[in-house]
């Protein structure tokens, strides 16, 4: 009935909207009717039904296709030759084909029909078969737990490092010399054995009989005479020569031979008698071994070449030893003879090489043990949110570019930097004792170190000799606790000392260790362009003036301790720029400073080879001659090690120039002040712990700074020229560059500034000149460089050097160089 009254309504809705289509196109239709057409009629489930018009226009290209057909056959008639062809072929036999095979295999049988499981109905109630297994419904079975930790590795189980100590203690051997539970020295003898028996059989006479090879047939009568079966198939290396044959390779005839189950498959006769030659190279050269051990054992060898008899023969391993070291001879570096800055600084780099294996062997063994014999390991870093625990610690405010340390608000952080007494006991007793009786000690965020080590210091003056200044006048900036200054002040006996320290806490220790009547301790920062001339006007310093051609002025030295950061780096810049200038302290001469600098400031000053050459180390070699008196452990790394060696190679008679010369600048290292420099006598080594903070950044070298007579044109005894302006402008532009040629430099100085190495005769002295890379370039060269630009008659006249520039010295403070500005 359901289904009766739904078709009857159907039918009567469609005949309906049949009806009203015509009348209103435009009202809603079924999204089961088509609107291409407003007279269309309705389209049910199956074929569409089509209007009339569509239905005329299908009869005509009906009738139109036919009558085309039509044309078709009659224009194109078959012909009688091919239908009396067609006949034939259909007479002829035709083999038929074959059905196609099911391949050999497993029978056919009757499909099985794989019944799927049915799971259990999802939450939609959905039933219908799974892919997977029937899920079972009763309760799930337990995880197995996976094992905590690393996964378990494949071999034996190495010893626990409590086990290793009690195999070690066991064996009669410390831990270090215990590896895998076998003592070292067990395990080198064992391998002198192998090696002892290894040689032996290689020195066993062996039978000059040739191998005889054996055919198939040979190998198989063998084997039933001996009951023995033989393999399958045919032998990779012993089996018969296959026959060769000539084959045609690029143009020539070569024999050819063939070689199953070698690596290389083809080989000719060529390189069969190449390896027969080689060969019997090696058996030549084996029997010359052995007989140099032989008379080596027996006579030795001598630097005459004379063979003279050994009174006892040596033993075999001594004279193999012997002989390995006499024949291969050293080819590499090692084989020239070096210098003794190239010695000392390899066998530092070897030192330190040993000194880091032996520090990583130790590693596993610088714990601690506990009563039970295992390692006491370090707390890990606890994981998780850590931002509450970041709140409690100190904010860091800036960055220390010195001491590679923050520093930080919290004045107890820095705790680390306060003197301690037990540590400087041996070092510095005077200072151990003052801090122990209760003077209160300096604060913490300090920018210098401190030199205390007494001893040395009193070293330095035995070592070097100060006797000509005695009676002078001493101005000593930046003292710190006074233990230098102490053993400079006994050693001069100066008519007065005079103790310029900025920071108030270290009065007290002075008042303490500086206590000859010479001394005089003023509370005043030297780093003040004005302090100098202060003390003059009020005649606490009484200099007189040498002039620079009279020699080294002798009634005035200057010392003190740089700082480490930009400040100290900018004084010494200030006191290079004053030689130079002849102004400041050195309007009285050639004052002679010792300066405690730092290490960085060391390398920048006295760079060790010219890759390192800079604007401030060709002022030091310039207008200074420097001397090293006291420094801490050298440090060389592998770059310094390398240029010394290339040093070493250029100062052969034998040697030839290379394009390895030409970069590395060996031809021209007696510029370098580190290289020229005098070390006789050698300037004292202080150790880590004679400076305080104990650390290495801490180090400091003393360096004796002695002005040294210029050219005359540097001295400004050309009339009419600024020497200053032109040096220091050259100077800047080469160093701008420093792996630019000369010439390209000259280029940017000014337009056709390059023309003076052609039409300039003193720079014509020079032929290399132009084709120099700038941080090559010598001081004679800059100099020739600078005056011939100076009066050069081209020369415009730059805004930037012109007569009203402001030569802004690095060492200045911002309200000094106003001050000059005005005046």
């Amino acid at each position: 009935m359901r289904a009766a009254t739904r078709l009857r309504t159907v039918v009567c809705r469609h005949s309906l909207q049949a009806a009203v289509a015509p009348i209103a196109s435009c009202q809603w239709r079924s999204r089961n009717y088509a609107t291409d057409s407003p007279t269309e009629a309705p389209k049910r489930r199956g074929r569409p039904r089509k209007t009339r018009e569509e239905n005329i226009a299908a009869l005509a290209l009906k009738a139109r296709r036919t009558i085309e057909h039509a044309a078709d056959e009659a224009r194109f008639q078959s012909l009688e030759s091919l239908k009396e062809e067609y006949a034939k072929f259909q007479e002829e036999d035709r083999v038929p084909m074959r059905p196609m095979r099911r391949p050999v295999g497993r029978p056919k049988g009757e499909r099985v029909i794989k019944k799927r499981p049915v799971g259990r109905p999802k939450k939609r109630g959905r039933r219908y078969g799974s892919k997977n297994k029937p899920k079972e419904i009763g309760p799930k079975a337990p995880k197995t737990p996976k094992p905590f930790g690393r996964p378990k590795l494949i071999g034996p189980k190495y010893p626990t490092a409590a086990q290793k100590v009690r195999m070690a203690h066991a064996a009669g051997v410390p831990p270090s010399e215990l590896v895998f539970g076998v003592p070292k020295l067990e395990q080198e003898r064992a391998r002198r054995e192998q090696e002892k028996l290894e040689e032996e059989e290689r020195n066993k006479p062996k039978s000059k009989t040739p191998r005889i090879r054996r055919t198939r047939a040979q190998m198989e009568a063998d084997a039933i005479a001996n009951g023995e079966i033989l393999d399958p198939g045919r032998p990779k290396r012993y089996g018969p020569e296959l026959p060769s044959q000539i084959i045609m390779d690029q143009g020539v005839m070569r024999r050819v031979y063939l070689r199953p189950g070698r690596a290389k498959l083809f080989f000719c006769e060529e390189e069969r008698k190449d390896k027969e030659v080689r060969q019997a190279k090696e058996e030549i050269a084996k029997e010359v071994r052995e007989q140099i051990r032989t008379d080596l054992a027996e006579y030795g060898m001598t630097e005459d070449g004379k063979k003279r008899r050994r009174k006892t023969p040596l033993q075999d391993e001594i004279a193999t030893k012997l002989m390995k070291k006499q024949v291969n001879k050293q080819t590499g570096p090692k084989a020239y003879q070096v210098s003794e800055l190239t010695q000392i600084a390899r066998d530092f780099l070897a030192q330190r090489k040993q000194d880091l294996e032996m520090a990583e062997g130790k590693r596993d063994w610088e714990y601690p043990l506990d009563d039970e014999g295992h390692p006491i390991l370090p707390k890990r870093t606890p994981g998780g949110n850590t931002r509450h625990k970041l709140r409690e610690t100190p904010q860091t405010t800036r960055q220390s570019k010195w001491v590679q340390t923050p520093k930080q608000n919290d004045s107890t952080s820095q705790n680390w930097r306060l003197v301690t007494p037990k540590k400087i006991q041996n070092t510095a007793p005077t200072i151990a004792a003052l801090v122990e009786s209760g003077i209160p000690q300096p604060k913490p965020p300090t920018d210098k170190s401190l030199v205390i080590g007494e001893k040395k210091c009193a070293d330095i003056f035995k070592g070097f000799d100060f006797s000509e200044y005695e009676g002078c006048e001493i101005i000593d900036f930046n003292p710190g606790y006074g233990v230098f200054s102490r053993e400079l002040n006994r050693a001069i006996q100066p008519s007065k000392h005079i103790l310029l320290e900025h920071e108030p806490d270290f009065i007290p220790f002075l008042e303490r260790t500086c206590t000859d009547p010479s001394f005089e301790i003023i509370q005043k920062d030297f780093y003040e362009w004005g302090t100098f001339d202060n003390l003059v006007s009020s005649g606490k310093v009484n200099p007189k003036k040498v002039p620079f051609e009279d020699g080294i002025n002798k009634t005035l030295l200057i010392t003190g301790m740089l700082h480490k950061e930009v400040k100290g780096d900018r004084f010494m810049a200030q006191i290079l720029d004053a030689i130079a200038q002849q102004n400041w302290v050195f309007k009285y001469g050639r004052i002679k400073f010792l300066l405690w600098v730092d290490e960085e400031m060391v390398a920048r000053y006295l760079p060790r080879t010219f890759g390192r050459r800079n604007r401030a180390a060709v002022m030091v070699e310039a207008f200074t001659n420097v001397r090293e008196l006291a420094s801490p452990p050298p440090f060389y790394t592998w770059a310094d090690h390398r240029f010394f060696f290339r040093m070493d190679i250029w100062n052969r008679p034998d040697h030839t120039p290379n394009k390895q010369d030409r970069l590395t600048g060996v031809k021209y290292a007696k510029q370098l002040t580190f290289i020229n420099m005098p070390r006789n006598p050698p300037p004292v080594i202080f150790e880590s712990d004679e400076f305080w903070p104990p650390l290495r950044w801490a180090q400091t070298t003393l360096l004796e700074f002695t002005p040294k007579l210029t050219s005359p044109y540097l001295r400004g005894e050309v009339p009419d020229s600024e020497p200053w302006k032109f040096f220091n402008l050259i100077l800047t532009s080469t160093f701008l560059s420093r792996h630019t040629l000369m010439r390209q430099v000259l280029a940017k100085v000014g337009e056709g500034a390059d023309q003076m190495l052609e039409t300039e005769e003193e720079l014509k002295k020079f032929p290399d000149l132009a084709d120099k890379p700038a941080m090559h370039v010598s001081i004679e060269e800059l100099e020739a460089l600078a005056q011939a630009y100076e009066f050069w008659p081209w020369r415009s006249e730059d805004p930037f050097i012109g007569s009203d520039m402001r030569l802004s010295r690095p060492g200045m403070l911002d309200e000094l160089e106003d001050a000059q500005l005005v005046v």
